[in-house]
């Protein structure tokens, strides 16, 4: 099995243009995805669950072992070691009361962010992927209000690649892409939405939802990152005492920093 994930990796490095000393001492195998979910909100966080176990280990004892009371320390001073490094919200799909699906029951990305070190390794994108898994068989969706140009970027790309389903089809009423909700044209009422009108090639991805294409390397990736939240969970507490329930909320909250960083540098 080891030698198994040490190849998944290897392959995936490659496809996201990591190398294997990128960041230091840096591997892919070393991330970990926490993902909360409730009834209409999801959030999502990869961050560097080894790097922040050796900070722990770097402490003396009686430092770590005040980590149970001051948790908030390590993961605050991890974000801007660059242990943070993409992050992404998503909420739940829009309801009418005339309506029993609208805009394809998909859920909003809301927003997403990479830390600036971290950019231009695919991280984001990959990030999309597994809303799309996590969300399954529910679609995802550019948010509706404002969309940036480097989200813009994202969605082209989910649109010309045709492992990706997209909703809705191009079949019966439906004319491929979202039906204005203000002017609709066809007669269901599930493709209705608020739609983009910016012009240009970056329009038409942005008013269509986006499926799981049930790829097995990605889901691979995706259970194997999320074992890793669960390994550095018993890790964390073992070491600290830090109890497992309490390690969410510090997530969210230095997850919530790190879009805030992204954001005021004029970046996603």
């Amino acid at each position: 099995m080891r030698n198994f994930k040490a190849m998944l990796f290897r392959m995936i490095n490659e496809a996201l243009d990591i190398s294997e000393n990128d960041g230091g001492d840096f591997q892919l195998s070393d991330l970990c995805l926490f993902v909360d979910r409730d009834r209409d909100d999801i959030e999502m966080v990869i961050y560097n669950g080894k790097g922040l176990i050796e900070s722990v280990n770097n402490l003396p004892k009686d430092a770590q072992a005040g980590l149970a009371s001051g948790y908030m320390r390590i993961f605050n001073e991890g974000l801007y070691d660059g242990m943070f490094i993409a992050r992404m919200t998503l909420s739940g799909p829009r309801k009418r009361e005339d309506a029993e699906v609208f805009c394809m029951d998909a859920w909003e990305v809301s927003t997403s962010s990479v830390y600036p070190d971290w950019q231009g390794k695919k991280l984001g994108r990959l990030l999309y992927g597994f809303a799309m898994m996590t969300v399954s068989p529910e679609p995802i969706m550019a948010d509706r209000s404002s969309v940036s140009s480097k989200a813009r970027k994202v969605w082209k790309s989910m649109e010309s690649n045709p492992a990706i389903k997209k909703l809705p089809s191009n079949d019966g009423p439906f004319t491929g892409e979202f039906d204005d909700e203000e002017d609709p044209i066809t007669a269901p009422l599930e493709d209705d939405c608020f739609v983009h009108r910016l012009g240009g090639p970056d329009e038409g991805p942005l008013n269509k939802a986006y499926a799981y294409d049930g790829k097995d390397e990605n889901k691979q990736l995706y259970q194997l990152m999320k074992e890793n939240h669960e390994t550095f969970l018993e890790e964390l507490e073992r070491i600290t005492g830090i109890r497992k329930k309490d390690v969410p909320d510090a997530l969210s909250t230095v997850g919530a920093a790190l879009f805030r960083i992204a954001y005021n540098m004029g970046r996603d």
